[in-house]
């Protein structure tokens, strides 16, 4: 059982009390018909990378507990930027150079903060391994109106993994991944997430009627022109290949751990932060292509 020390550790966070966090924002919103509280949290302007866009996000049935998920996740894109420029061998940034495979927890083990980074790492590796075409994946019954759902095969733990999407305001293709111990919170842990990227993507799509190839490609993180690509017809049509196609692959082995290990700095005294890297079949996942599926 987890032992949540925010309310301890989090009495200091905040600029004005000599912390890294600058603001937090709670809201509330309705998602799929569920009222929830949702939070954004902003690092202070020197540890901020040039973009618009919020340093952690949470989602809560609460306020607090949708603050608290929103600052840890902002301190672990802390620990994230610092490490990759200052120690990116240790903590495998030079293998892996996104946040995969983080966690930070603001409790009082270190295991805690492990453990929600192992299953990101996990949930992570299952879907490479699915686009790639090493795992199977199964339609599932549509766990919210108008959103599609397959569950991809997970032999590495007995969590469920899902994937789920849903074409929007009849203009663009949204999507969302999660895993859990169950199918149903899976699929509302990728609903969660799904909710939020369509509110990137929306924004996009309010300043253009169309979004070309030329202008996915002028998009500044690998990331958002992946979550671009796959909005449009084109990436939709690619995604539903790799859906109603079998594995071409055989992969029966354990994922190969990189990187296990607690990331350290000056974040430490509000959470811990953890890292694990497991090996991927290619380094397409990285590579500088919109058409594949992962971000």
């Amino acid at each position: 059982m987890k032992v949540n020390l925010a309310p301890f550790k989090f009495r200091d966070v905040m600029v004005n009390a000599g912390g890294p966090v600058k603001t937090v924002d709670v809201g509330a919103e309705s998602i799929f018909g569920r009222e929830q509280y949702s939070a954004a949290a902003y690092l202070k302007d020197e540890l901020r990378l040039d973009c618009d866009l919020p340093d952690g996000v949470g989602s809560a049935n609460d306020p607090t507990t949708a603050k608290f998920r929103a600052v840890s996740e902002a301190l672990e894109r802390w620990a994230f930027r610092q490490c990759k420029l200052e120690e990116p061998v240790t903590y495998g940034f030079d293998y892996d150079p996104t946040t995969n495979g983080m966690g930070a927890y603001p409790g009082l083990f270190s295991k805690d903060a492990r453990q929600s980074a192992e299953r990101e790492a996990i949930e992570r590796h299952v879907l490479i391994l699915w686009w790639e075409g090493y795992l199977e994946c199964h339609l599932l019954g549509d766990p919210f109106p108008g959103v599609r759902a397959i569950r991809i095969e997970n032999p590495f733990s007995e969590h469920e993994v899902v994937l789920l999407w849903q074409f929007l305001n009849e203009r663009f293709y949204t999507y969302g991944f999660g895993l859990a111990a169950n199918v149903n919170e899976a699929c509302w842990r990728a609903g969660v997430e799904m909710h939020r990227l369509s509110g990137v993507i929306g924004e996009h799509y309010q300043k253009y009627d169309n979004l070309d190839l030329d202008y996915i490609n002028q998009a500044k993180h690998l990331f958002e022109k992946r979550t671009l690509f796959f909005s449009r017809p084109e990436g939709f049509v690619n995604l539903l290949k790799r859906v109603e196609s079998h594995p071409e692959h055989v992969y029966c082995s354990k994922p190969v751990t990189l990187i296990d290990r607690k990331v350290s700095g000056p974040w430490d005294q509000y959470v811990t932060v953890w890292r694990v890297v497991f090996e991927q079949p290619s380094r397409e996942f990285i590579n500088d292509r919109a058409d594949y599926f992962f971000w």
